[in-house]
């Protein structure tokens, strides 16, 4: 539910008032003068409740727990 999103992730960053079913949250990070990342969640709802989710995050298999 929105109540469960807001509670894990806290409160989107865009308040839209022409499409509520629609939360945005953006990260950005950079470390030791680095690159900065800029990560992009889209969550999208429907009654109430998660629909469907849209991001620029990339699977990658070094973020794998290794098989003992």
């Amino acid at each position: 539910t929105r109540s469960q999103v807001r509670f894990v992730l806290g409160n989107p960053i865009l308040d839209d008032n022409l499409n509520r079913d629609r939360w945005d949250y953006i990260y950005t990070i950079q470390i030791s003068g680095g690159e900065t990342k800029r990560e992009i969640l889209i969550l999208h709802f429907l009654e109430d409740k998660l629909s469907f989710f849209e991001t620029n995050l990339r699977h990658s298999d070094d973020n794998r727990p290794s098989s003992a």
